[in-house]
């Protein structure tokens, strides 16, 4: 199966590791200003797929329509996401042949939201 891997967090680098061989491509949100000297920082699921060789996307915006259509160019079959940060549009949805798989660490709806591991416990 041909994936796009949709993640941003820590909690998603797991999930891209054990798909990594049938991923096209990884995107995720684009370095942050961290630390004392603001320096950009890439996200941890970047900085692990680089580790991989994979290549890494960083848009800012994955509702743009050029965007849109990088994925669609790629002919993946599902698009996985993990704590990516960004809610998916219904047209990137739709520009993998099997739609989207949101893997989410808590169980929904009882614990969704910004801090769902905090609330379980």
């Amino acid at each position: 199966m041909r994936l796009v891997f949709f993640g941003t967090s820590s909690f998603a680098v797991p999930a891209m590791q054990a798909v990594s061989d049938s991923v096209l491509q990884v995107i995720s949100q684009p370095p942050k200003p961290q630390g004392r000297n603001r320096q950009l920082i890439p996200s941890p699921v970047a900085i692990a797929a680089e580790k991989l060789e994979l290549p890494v996307s960083t848009p800012l915006n994955c509702k743009a329509p050029e965007f849109v259509q990088f994925i669609r160019s790629l002919n993946a079959d599902a698009l996985l996401v993990a704590a990516y940060g960004q809610i998916l549009p219904q047209s990137l949805l739709q520009s993998a042949l099997r739609g989207g798989i949101n893997i989410h660490a808590s169980v929904l709806p009882k614990y969704r939201g910004a801090a769902p591991i905090q609330r379980a416990i």
